[in-house]
């Protein structure tokens, strides 16, 4: 009798062990509404290559807003597939394609106004005989605000690989091989010069407007930010607002897109695959009256990820994420000032070592 009392209890804690040891939140993607009958091409395969499969982000639960990593119910693969497949039927006369995955994250912030949820999403095309030859590789980031934004995960999820899918089918001729311009070396030689109206125009090289006739000029808020203006040929008065514009030297982004103003463009401050972008500017979440207003305006500084078209703010956590596996960076910009030259250095060695490698 005692025997078997010590085996249920051996049983009971190793399930008590294992529900313990799944600590994990899963959400199911969903299979949308089907918009794509009509391409000649669909989805036949979908290959998860990221960098760490452990999860797809981080959801927050409960009244103390725990977090939990979270993960898709029936595997990236078989839930994206499953998406692709309903956005695009497959057809006996259609090409079959390859969905390679770089990136799927989902993330939310708090603030005082409202919670934001954040669906990032990277992926490449091939054909699914050639897996030499890339399509392209394609990028969307999705936010969205409200009281719980928890349950519209899927839904952003759904949004940015849709955004993926949209930008490869407005590519101009399907079917011939691609290759996206590579900045890890600093900028192509072949980038050419003018406007860009997304992330995805401007690694495949498509400027909206070819134009190295433009009326521009720079203003200095303080010794790191230089904010510049670029106006219309055609019309003076009116200023450009476009996405990114090369000049044949810098890359200038427009000042909306890292969280400023939009009347404005930013300089690249390093070259490589993350270029950093400094502004200054408050956060209206956080700021309350001409007191907050004034508090909550800082140097704020903004890395953008050439492999993938990701933005995001810098600050000691992040840059733990970037440098973690260059410790001796790292090490140096933890025992600086941390300001903004500080961050421009550690990034511009960081581009450095991914260049030479």
């Amino acid at each position: 009798m005692f025997k078997y009392l010590v085996i249920c209890v051996f049983v009971i804690l190793s399930v008590v062990t294992l529900v313990a040891q799944d600590s994990y939140k899963y959400i199911e993607l969903g299979k949308g509404t089907i918009l794509f009958d009509s391409l000649d091409y669909y989805v036949s395969t979908v290959v998860d290559k990221r960098p760490s499969k452990e999860s797809i982000g981080v959801i927050q639960k409960g009244v103390l807003n725990k977090k939990w990593p979270a993960k898709f119910k029936n595997g990236i693969e078989n839930e994206v597939l499953g998406y692709l497949t309903n956005l695009m039927p497959p057809r006996d006369h259609k090409e079959a394609l390859t969905v390679v995955i770089h990136n799927i994250w989902i993330s939310e912030r708090i603030k005082i106004s409202a919670e934001y949820g954040v669906a990032e999403v990277t992926i490449e095309i091939f054909r699914s005989d050639d897996m030499i030859n890339s399509l392209g590789k394609y990028s969307s980031l999705v936010e969205s605000r409200g009281l719980d934004v928890t349950k519209a995960h899927p839904r952003r999820v759904r949004m940015a690989i849709f955004d993926c899918i949209e930008y490869f089918k407005d590519r101009p001729i399907f079917g011939a091989s691609h290759q996206s311009l590579n900045f890890d070396n600093g900028i192509p030689d072949s980038l050419k010069i003018g406007f860009y109206k997304d992330f995805n125009q401007l690694i495949n090289n498509q400027p909206i407007v070819k134009d190295d006739r433009v009326s521009m000029s720079r203003k200095t808020i303080n010794s790191v930010v230089k904010r510049y203006t670029i106006n219309r040929v055609d019309k003076p008065n009116k200023k450009h607002k476009d996405y990114m514009y090369f000049d044949g030297k810098a890359i200038l982004i427009n000042g909306g897109y890292v969280g400023g103003n939009r009347q404005y463009y930013l300089r690249n401050c390093t070259t490589g695959r993350y270029l950093l972008f400094i502004d200054r500017y408050s956060d209206s979440d956080n700021s309350f009256g001409v007191i907050g207003y004034v508090a909550s305006s800082k140097i704020r500084n903004k890395l953008l990820d050439m492999s993938t078209g990701f933005i995001k703010e810098i600050n000691d956590e992040q840059m733990l994420n970037i440098l973690i596996s260059e410790s001796d960076i790292y090490n140096k910009y933890m025992y600086s000032d941390k300001k903004a030259e500080d961050i421009k250095i550690a990034i511009q060695a960081l581009n450095d070592k991914i260049s030479s490698q």
